[in-house]
């Protein structure tokens, strides 16, 4: 169905409550048949991502355990600007109108430990050649960054006077940051860090319904699939404050790269706040088959091990409310 009927259509019914002039981003467009619209988004941001080793605690060989910390609870933001054209742009191909959208998310974890009588705390330098601390306090920090920007290009299919099907084809750039400080204390402090870098540069096909469930509110959802290219990059550095020459300096790097899977879904409620402007409240999950993250050294001292990268997937769930106005355009 053209354009140009789909905008008589809505035109006819409009008093029917079934087309609006303004959407949010999942579903149909914010403005009919054209115009420009800008979306802005938050809320309450959940990873659940790989361990990473940080500190340890012991007292002889027989008892030991390392310190596992991984980010969980954060929050995230996000903007978007759209255009929306009353033709599609490469007939046959479902598309009239394209998204800019940026992301960003954070997500920490500090986890101190405090070994009880006869135990003490441990940390092992990058590069698994000494093993350092007897002291009773250890601490660990974590914490993930990411940012990710990308097109959508949208194209609406009118099923019914109350339903709808959007088709999205999404291309992507993410970037995440992992940074990992471990440090234990005794006789002298010893610390070391983490740092991993991924890119990751992918596409997403998605499709969007959505329906009217009353005049002023509709159901809508994403359902999406997509692959993308990644690449990893780590340094690990250790010290401590002995004097010259430190026994724990050491430093480290490493990288990997590959070929990843992504998915999603999401459901969420449109309110009609006025003829031009939603409110959504939603909630959506995305998948990553790999992201990168940190091997960091056992802290056992019979346990060889040195620093490296290390890839694992990782499910990310948002929950917040996304503001849609049109700029533009509109019945």
């Amino acid at each position: 169905m053209s354009s140009k009927y789909i905008a008589s259509f809505c035109s006819a019914i409009a008093a029917l409550g079934f087309c609006q002039v303004a959407r949010a981003d999942m579903g149909l467009s914010p403005v009919a048949p054209q115009g420009t619209y800008v979306s802005f988004e938050g809320g309450y941001l959940f990873q659940d991502g790989p361990d990473v080793i940080g500190h340890g605690i012991n007292a002889t060989a027989t008892s030991f355990a390392n310190v596992l910390v991984s980010p969980e609870d954060g929050w995230f933001a996000g903007g978007m600007i759209g255009f929306a054209s009353a033709q599609r742009y490469l007939p046959p191909l479902p598309f009239s109108r394209t998204e800019i959208y940026l992301f960003y998310g954070n997500a920490d974890e500090s986890v101190s430990s405090t070994a009880p009588p006869l135990f003490a705390t441990t940390l092992k330098s990058v590069d698994g050649s000494a093993t350092g601390g007897g002291g009773a306090d250890g601490r660990t920090n974590i914490s993930r960054t990411t940012w990710e920007g990308g097109l959508r290009f949208e194209g609406d299919d009118i099923t019914s006077p109350a339903s709808s099907l959007t088709w999205v084809l999404s291309p992507f750039i993410r970037f995440s940051d992992e940074d990992t400080v471990s440090s234990v204390g005794g006789c002298c402090t010893v610390q070391r860090s983490a740092d991993v870098d991924s890119r990751l540069y992918g596409a997403l096909l998605a499709l969007e319904p959505e329906l009217n469930i009353t005049p002023g509110v509709s159901l809508v959802g994403r359902v999406g699939a997509g692959i993308y290219g990644y690449r990893v990059h780590g340094k690990f550095h250790s010290m401590s404050s002995n004097p010259a020459p430190d026994p724990f300096l050491a430093a480290v790097s490493d990288s990997d790269s590959g070929v990843g899977f992504r998915g999603q879904l999401g459901a969420g409620l449109k309110f009609k706040l006025t003829d031009g402007a939603r409110l959504e409240t939603f909630v959506e999950a995305d998948y990553f088959s790999d992201i990168g993250t940190a091997r960091t050294a056992d802290n056992d001292p019979v346990v060889d091990a040195t620093s490296s990268v290390s890839t694992d997937d990782q499910w990310e769930l948002k929950a917040g409310a996304r503001l849609t106005v049109g700029l533009s355009g509109g019945n």
